[in-house]
Formats: structure tokens, sequence, C-alpha cells
């Protein structure tokens, strides 16, 4: 009789699973990594854009505009883990009035990071010509691994209202980019 081998060997089976194994090994590790790489991106991005919105809807209405974070979307505080409001506040009071409206919110998803404004105050206000009121400041991107420098990101606001980003540059040690970037305390 004649015999037509069909399928594969248990011995060629065990060599297949054992490539999947071992390429599924190094893809883990570096599929987080661009997980990671692109919740830094989209919430840069999306505090990047939440900032111009601010200062151009302070340029089209002519009034003031504050960016804070708001645990009750009405009062503003110092935690920007909390979503972010942004609201036209002609009298400057860092509250959503009642006859004051929010006009965006924002809640940001950082993942394993922590994102903070570094300013003399806790929020974020543009004039009616767009300019940022008080002074300069500075929205703060930092891994929660501190050792992940190539991570440390800033979002600097100048008193002219722009906003440039700001990366760490090669050849400076882990422990002075963290504190040069304000991410030295986890």
């Amino acid at each position: 009789m004649n015999w037509k081998q069909r399928g594969a060997t248990l011995v060629e089976l065990a060599c297949v699973c054992a490539v999947v194994g071992v390429v599924a090994t190094l893809a883990v590790p570096t599929l987080g990594e661009v997980i990671e790489g692109q919740r830094m991106r989209a919430t840069l991005s999306t505090l990047r854009l939440v900032v111009k919105s601010a200062r151009q809807l302070a340029i089209m209405n002519t009034t003031t505009v504050t960016l804070c974070p708001s645990a009750d979307f009405v009062h503003c505080s110092d935690d920007w883990r909390q979503p972010l409001i942004l609201f036209a506040d002609p009298n400057r009071n860092e509250q959503v009035d009642a006859d004051e409206k929010i006009e965006r919110w924002v809640t940001l998803e950082p993942g394993n990071a922590v994102v903070e404004w570094r300013s003399l105050k806790p929020y974020l206000q543009f004039s009616r010509e767009g300019f940022s009121l008080g002074t300069n400041g500075s929205l703060r991107y930092c891994p929660s691994d501190r050792q992940q420098t190539q991570r440390f990101r800033k979002l600097v606001v100048s008193r002219l209202g722009r906003v440039r980003h700001d990366r760490p540059r090669n050849g400076i040690s882990p422990s002075q980019l963290a504190a040069s970037f304000g991410c030295t305390t986890p």
C-alpha cells in the first residue's frame, strides 16, 4: 500500500510552538513600550490642543479665559489628574459662575505618568489679547519610572501665550534630566 503523509509530525508542531513562543516573548516588552509612547503622544497632543483652544477662545471672545483642573466642574483645583475645564472667566475668579459656561472639558489618560502644571498659579489664564496672565509656565509629563528619561516632556507656555514642546537632549545624566524637567519626585 501507498501511504501519503498528511499533516505535521509532533516534532514539527513543537518546533513551530517554540518559535512562536520566542517571538511572542520578544514582542511583548516592545509592545508595552509602543503603547506607553502612544499614550504620551496622545496626552501631549491633547494638552497642546486645549491650551491653544484656550488662547484662541480668549482672542475670539475678547475676554479672559481660564484653563484648570476641577473635580466639581465649578471650582479650579491644583490637581492636574482631575478633568480639565476651559471657560470664559471675565471676572478672573477661577470658578464657573452662573452666567459662565464651560466651553470644553477634557479628561487626560497619561497611563503610568504624571501631568503637572508648574507656575506661580495652579491654573492657566489667557487675556483677551491672547497673552498668558501671570508668568511663564509649563505642563510637565513625567513617567512613573524616572529612569525612562526619554519620555520626559514639557509644554512651555510663554507670556505671549505661545506653546513650545521641550524634550530631553542626549548626553545628560538621568538625575540632571529629572531635575531640569521637574520630574524629581515620583
